[in-house]
């Protein structure tokens, strides 16, 4: 495909996104769908839960447009060549596993929004999510000595991405924004390593979530919600599985089982912080609070919108960071992660260990 291509699609899922989350909001308000500020929550007014709902909606009709367009059906649209069009028509087996999976975990979310789930219904129906493209699409990490591990994986790395991206989502704009700009360097790294369908659907990723920030920052006039952020969490997540990230003149043999954790390393660390602060703490997992980075950020930077934009850049950079591994030596690749671990403790800190409670 030529870039003109994948700035259309993105550009195509921005517009509908900013449709499709208007006509959430309005169908939330008509149904008494929102998020009633108590206890932690502290925004001024109820807000409209269904954004997620929106932003799946994209994920789903542009890249299945695309399956369409390599059946045939639209051979000859100017911009798409006939080796992306065969890339994307073999991409087609997985793509029911892959899109059934988005929707459980979409549909489990909204489910917790709505009815508040206890946390081992919450996880059966991540684990149900995650279990769709690698039963129904073979998905799984090549990396592993067997197929039953790269299987088995492949299903709790999806899960715990669902609960980073989840845990994530604690501020206007955060998470949209974050997998805005986490989709940027792994759309170049998938370019750059000749996977079409994989740089194609973060394309549409960036645009949908580029047109749904609008109605979410810096005031937000609806939420992701659970449906929301674990969807997000899944979409990224399977994508990390599905990619290769060794091809001509790479040189690091560990890239597939390093680049997954080093892209999605923001969301990932701020969860293990938050997972094990709470353990040391004696409070359940499951209980929010404000001990996440972006709330750190907030303390640090003085407004939540700035931090915001802090955990974006620090998103990007993470992601330009891993994009790089494939190229780097083993001895340059730990420099990497070094280098990631380091950037996001100067970002947002560790938790203290007299936390306050909000």
């Amino acid at each position: 495909m030529s870039a003109w291509t994948y700035l259309a699609l993105a550009l195509a899922a921005a517009v509908l996104a900013l449709g499709t989350t208007a006509l959430a909001r309005r169908i939330a308000i008509a149904t008494a769908f929102l998020d009633r500020p108590a206890g932690r929550k502290d925004h001024g007014e109820a807000v409209p839960y269904l954004g997620g709902a929106a932003v799946v909606l994209v994920l789903l009709a542009l890249p299945s447009a695309g399956l369409l367009a390599a059946s045939g059906n639209f051979a000859g649209v100017p911009g798409i060549a006939e080796g992306a069009l065969r890339e994307l028509a073999a991409a087609g087996h997985a793509w029911g596993g892959l899109a059934l999976g988005l929707l459980i975990a979409c549909i489990g979310g909204t489910w917790d929004d709505r009815a508040k789930l206890a946390p081992r219904a919450k996880l059966a129906l991540q684990l149900a999510a995650a279990l769709c493209p690698i039963l129904l699409g073979d998905l799984r990490f090549d990396w592993a000595l067997h197929e039953l591990l790269g299987a088995s994986g492949a299903a709790l790395w999806i899960v715990a991405a669902m609960n980073a991206f989840n845990f994530l989502d604690n501020m206007n704009g955060v998470l949209a924004g974050v997998v805005a700009a986490l989709a940027l360097p792994f759309f170049a790294l998938a370019l750059a390593l000749d996977q079409v369908a994989i740089a194609a659907t973060l394309a549409v990723t960036c645009g949908a979530c580029l047109g749904f920030l609008p109605f979410n920052f810096p005031r937000a006039r609806i939420f992701l919600g659970d449906g929301g952020s674990q969807a997000l969490g899944y979409w990224i997540g399977a994508l990390a599985v599905q990619a290769s990230y060794l091809g001509p003149g790479t040189r690091c043999a560990l890239a597939p089982f390093l680049v997954p954790p080093a892209l999605l390393a923001l969301p990932l660390l701020d969860l293990a912080h938050v997972v094990w602060s709470r353990r040391r703490l004696g409070v359940p997992i499951s209980r929010g609070d404000h001990r996440h980075v972006s709330h750190r950020l907030a303390q640090r930077t003085g407004s939540k919108r700035n931090a915001a934009l802090a955990c974006w850049g620090a998103t990007l950079a993470l992601g330009a960071l891993a994009a790089l591994l494939p190229w780097c030596t083993p001895l340059e690749a730990g420099a990497v992660v070094a280098t990631q671990i380091a950037l996001f403790l100067w970002v947002g800190g560790l938790p203290p260990r007299a936390t306050r409670s909000h």
